[in-house]
């Protein structure tokens, strides 16, 4: 003998024709015109008693459950919807306390059912076809009004603007906390989500929403500002490192080098450039870059900082030379001695330099006269006699 199938069963047989967007997902099913043209058709069952109204990405079905046991707790009869179920489709509609009796379940499939199938196509809004999520919401609906009871809570199912619930005007609308969920339907962007969830908003109805996290365009905008702070801090913080830097080190130039701003380019010391660096506690490399890229200004003229970094040439000069000459001292007192003979009849030869140098107090070899008249662009090719 069969057993006769429960009202929900035989629901859940009728609704398996229609498009079930929790089974199978789609984009563009979504009206109210739809729902409000069913409800109207079965003389708006939603408005058989104050409800309320819960929308969110998070904790939606556990503000709903709250405010039905509030309610229950306060005496009232409320009823519950609620979704997606886990084992029993009734568990989407019912009270805190568990379904309804069975002839409510019964009387309410039965008017579902006969108001649908009377129903031609032609006669839908838009001749769109009905969708199973609109049929549990009708169903829900016509439960509460069948049950008596006296409060009614809905938890959106999803998003909230174009949503099947949203026919109903609530005593009351919540709003849990809203985040990236369902992005291909509601928006890719919490902003785009927050939107079709206010859309349960009504004008002069009481809303509450939740505490909301930031958002993640905020949370990355407050991310780029943070991290440009840094930055510009780093920024800030190197740049008054290599400003000190380079006043430490011209400092230190000025005192190695006191003889050639107060004599010329003569009396320019070998230095090198690790000596300063131990000095003033910096990497050598540091202070290369710096000899590289900047300049110092001074009553002998402006010189890149390489310049006064040099090693001496002359190595066994006389007691009497109060310090050894570096190359650019070197090339300088060469120019010097040319300059003194360019109007003699016949050109210095580099040993005849070399001799005047030494009288000087530089003893260089003939040939390094020639290499340093070679990178001053002097000829060094005399007819020597």
């Amino acid at each position: 003998m069969n057993e006769k199938k429960s009202a929900i069963g035989v629901f859940e047989n009728f609704a398996e024709e229609y498009l079930n967007f929790e089974k199978t997902p789609k984009k563009n099913i979504f009206w109210l015109d739809t729902m409000e043209f069913l409800c109207k058709r079965l003389s708006n069952p939603q408005d058989c008693c104050p409800s309320f109204h819960v929308a969110g990405s998070k904790g939606k079905g556990s503000i709903s459950k709250m405010i039905a046991c509030i309610l229950e707790e306060a005496g009232y009869y409320t009823g519950l919807y609620s979704s997606p179920h886990i084992l029993n489709f009734n568990e989407r509609i019912g009270t805190v306390s568990g379904p309804f009796p069975e002839e409510v379940y019964e009387k309410s499939v039965k008017q579902l059912i006969d108001s649908i199938t009377s129903i031609k196509t032609e006669e839908l809004p838009g001749k769109r076809p009905v969708t199973w999520f609109e049929l549990a919401t009708l169903l829900g609906m016509l439960c509460f009004k069948n049950a008596g009871i006296k409060y009614a809570v809905y938890e959106v199912g999803l998003g909230g603007r174009l949503d099947a619930t949203n026919v109903i005007t609530p005593l009351c609308s919540c709003i849990s906390q809203i985040e990236l969920e369902h992005t291909e339907y509601l928006g890719n962007t919490e902003e785009l989500i927050a939107a079709e969830k206010g859309g349960i908003i009504k004008q002069e109805i009481p809303v509450i929403v939740s505490g909301q996290k930031e958002s993640e365009k905020k949370r990355s905008e407050h991310r780029f500002i943070m991290e440009s702070v840094r930055s510009a801090n780093d920024f800030m913080e190197s740049l008054a490192f290599r400003k000190k830097t380079l006043l430490l080190a011209c400092q230190q130039i000025v005192r190695f080098q006191k003889d050639f701003f107060e004599k010329g380019p003569r009396y320019l010391k070998p230095l090198r450039q690790k000596d300063v660096a131990a000095i003033i506690n910096v990497h050598e490399a540091t202070i290369s870059r710096m000899a590289n890229e900047k300049y110092l200004r001074c009553s002998q003229g402006l010189f890149k900082l390489s310049f006064f970094f040099t090693n001496a040439v002359g190595q066994n000069l006389p007691e009497t030379e109060e310090v050894p000459a570096s190359k650019q001292g070197v090339m300088a007192e060469l120019e010097k001695i040319l300059e003194e003979h360019k109007d003699d009849k016949k050109a210095l030869s580099d040993q005849k330099i070399a001799d005047i140098l030494l009288e000087r107090g530089i003893k260089i070899a003939r040939r390094t006269v020639a290499k340093y008249r070679s990178q001053l662009n002097i000829d060094s090719s005399y007819s020597r006699q």
